[in-house]
């Protein structure tokens, strides 16, 4: 959060993926078969896949695909990294890790108290209220993994979760419910079967996701929306970019509008021709002079896969 909002280095999740790339690379060269995960090997090979499919239609300029196409891999290489190497902490490392996780959301409780009184405390201190949601996120799934297996530990991880509510984020809100039915209920993988039982607890789950994240819902997808209104500005660019997916992924059938095209940072900072292609180039938020909204919601951005 300090490099990221308050510095300015927004490359530092970048940094982090390479270095352990890095790390994986050297643990692969030093096992006797040069061992690597069939699977990410298939993610690699749909990845590079699409890279063609891009350059081919000029999906963007050559630099602007290259961009896209590192970002979008980003999260399957750290994952796949992380999932190859394995790490094991120790006993050592694991008590530190959850104190450290405490004591570090001990240290953020004040700026939620002070943010749920005064939402702009979040912009000087976070960079952004999300910001601080996602750090609680962090902190508490931190001490939920470090911790052991116990109603009084998942009572405590819950509590500190709460503090992320202060946020004011509707999607946190949904998060919350979500972690506190999959905590208590489906915490156990002996209990993630289909039956009465678990359909209703479901159900219930999705009610109270959709009763608490109602407004931007509604917003999204459900009512008209002012195109004057000063506090629904961003609410119409998220709206016009769903809309406008559908018809992305019915023009360009089946394999989508390629890398840097739609709904992804590096379609905003080399501005695609699709915006005026469809005709929303000119939403506040989705132009050329102010693309800041265009990565600001993730489903829109997979119309450029396509329905494949």
């Amino acid at each position: 959060m300090i490099t990221y909002g308050l510095i300015g280095f927004q490359a530092v999740d970048e940094l982090s993926g390479v270095i352990l790339f890095i790390m994986f690379i050297f643990y692969m060269f030093n096992t006797k078969g040069w061992e690597i995960n069939k699977f990410f090997l298939y993610v690699l090979g749909i990845f590079s896949f699409y890279l063609c499919y891009s350059f081919y239609i000029e999906s963007n300029t050559k630099k602007a695909i290259l961009v896209d196409f590192i970002i979008q891999l980003k999260p399957y290489i750290a994952f796949f990294c992380a999932y190859q190497l394995m790490p094991c902490f120790s006993k050592k490392q694991i008590s530190l890790l959850n104190k450290y996780s405490v004591l570090c959301w001990v240290l953020l409780i004040p700026i939620g108290i002070i943010g749920f009184i005064q939402p702009s405390t979040f912009k000087p201190l976070m960079g952004h209220a999300s910001n601080y949601a996602a750090a609680i996120s962090a902190l508490s799934l931190t001490y939920l993994y470090t911790s052991k297996d116990t109603t009084q530990n998942k009572l405590i991880f819950i509590c500190m979760l709460a503090l992320g509510l202060a946020s004011g984020r509707a999607k946190f809100y949904g998060f919350f419910v979500f972690a506190v039915f999959i905590t208590f209920f489906f915490s156990n993988v002996k209990n993630i079967k289909i039956n009465f039982k678990n359909s209703i607890i479901a159900l219930l789950m999705l009610g109270a996701i959709f009763l608490v994240a109602k407004e931007k819902i509604d917003i999204y997808f459900l009512q008209g929306l002012n195109p004057e209104s000063e506090t629904e500005k961003d609410s119409i660019a998220r709206f016009v970019l769903y809309a406008t997916s559908f018809l992305i992924f019915k023009d360009y059938m089946p394999f989508g509008s390629g890398f840097a095209s739609y709904g992804t940072h590096a379609s905003g900072l080399y501005y695609s021709p699709i915006y005026k292609e469809y005709g929303i180039d000119g939403v506040w938020g989705l132009n050329k002079e102010y693309p800041f909204f265009i990565s600001d919601t993730y489903y829109p951005s997979l119309a450029q896969f396509g329905v494949i």
